[in-house]
C-alpha cells in the first residue's frame, strides 16, 4: 500500500472539494440492469473446490465476517504490481498464475479474483472501476478498480478496496464508492471495518481522487470476458468520458447519473 501511495504521488491529486451529485429518479419502467452469476455455476463450483473457499468462512457469523476473510484471502496472496498483467483474465487463471507460478498483478486482479470468490459464496458482487474527474486528459493512473458487494441483510451494497484490505464505514454503515466519496466530502469521521497496517487518513487522501466516475459491466467480467457493456454512473452535469488516459476509447458503455439504478436491490 506504501509503494502504491507514492507512485500516486507524482500526479497532481484533484480532491473534491464537495459531495458530488446525482439523480434518485427511477421510472417504474426501468428494468435490473445487471445480472449476476449464480453460485451453483460450473466454473464458479470448480472455483469454490479448487481453493477451498468455504472453509475460509465457515467459522464467520455474518455475511460482512465472510467479505472480510475472502478479501484479506486475496489480498495476501501476492504483492501489488501494477505493470504485470496475467495470461488470462479469468479468476481462476489469475490465481493459478498467484499459487504456481509466482506472478504479482494489479488491482483488477485483485477485484476480479475477489468478486468471482465471493459469488462462489452465493455473496453478490461485482468489479467496480473508478476513474479520476481527469481521467480523459491524465496519461497515467486515472483509475483503480475494487469490488462491490450486496449485503442482504443489509440491504445495500458496500465498497471492498481489495488491493489495500479495507471496508470503510461512518459511525453507522459500512459505505459503498458514493457514499464513500460524500462522507470524505463532508469530512466525516471515518473507520475501517478490516485490519490495516496504514494510515487511514494517507488512503482517504489518496482514494478520494478516484471517486468521481463509476463503472461497472452489466454481467459478470470475471470470466475473462472482453468489450462487455457496461454501465457509467456520472455527477450530474459532468462530462461523459469517451476516452481514457488519452488513448483507450471507452464505448459500450451506457452513461447515467441515476442512484437507485446503478445501486440496485438484489
Amino acid at each position: 500500500m506504501k509503494k502504491l501511495l507514492l507512485v500516486c504521488s507524482f500526479f497532481s491529486l484533484q480532491l473534491l472539494s464537495s459531495a458530488l451529485e446525482f439523480s434518485t429518479d427511477l421510472t417504474s419502467s426501468c428494468q435490473m440492469p445487471f445480472k449476476f452469476d449464480d453460485s451453483q455455476s460450473v466454473y464458479l463450483k470448480e472455483l469454490a473446490s479448487e481453493y477451498s473457499l468455504h472453509d475460509l468462512v465457515r467459522t464467520c457469523n455474518s455475511e460482512l465476517e465472510q467479505v472480510t476473510a475472502v478479501v484479506s484471502w486475496v489480498y495476501n496472496l501476492w504483492d501489488h504490481n501494477g505493470d504485470t498483467m496475467p495470461d488470462k483474465s479469468d479468476a481462476i487463471s489469475i490465481l493459478r498464475e498467484v499459487t504456481v507460478d509466482g506472478k504479482r498483478f494489479r488491482c483488477v486482479e485483485y477485484a476480479k479474483v475477489a468478486a468471482a470468490c465471493l459469488s462462489a459464496l452465493n455473496i453478490t458482487s461485482r468489479v467496480l472501476y473508478l476513474k479520476t474527474k481527469d481521467c480523459q486528459e491524465r496519461e497515467y493512473g486515472a483509475g483503480h478498480a475494487v469490488c462491490e458487494v450486496y449485503l442482504r441483510s443489509s440491504k445495500k451494497w458496500i465498497m471492498v478496496d481489495v488491493q489495500a484490505n479495507i471496508i470503510l464505514a461512518d459511525q453507522t454503515n459500512v459505505l459503498n464508492a458514493v457514499e464513500l466519496q460524500r462522507a470524505i466530502a463532508c469530512k466525516e469521521n471515518l473507520r475501517a471495518c478490516t485490519e490495516i497496517d496504514f494510515s487511514l487518513q494517507e488512503y482517504l487522501d489518496w482514494i478520494e481522487q478516484y471517486l468521481y466516475y463509476f463503472e461497472v459491466t452489466t454481467e459478470p467480467n470475471y470470466l475473462g470476458y472482453i468489450n462487455q457493456k457496461s454501465i457509467m454512473l456520472v455527477p450530474k452535469d459532468a462530462v461523459n468520458p469517451t476516452i481514457f488516459e488519452k488513448k483507450y476509447p471507452i464505448t459500450n458503455v451506457e452513461y447515467t447519473n441515476c442512484l437507485p439504478y446503478f445501486y440496485p436491490a438484489v
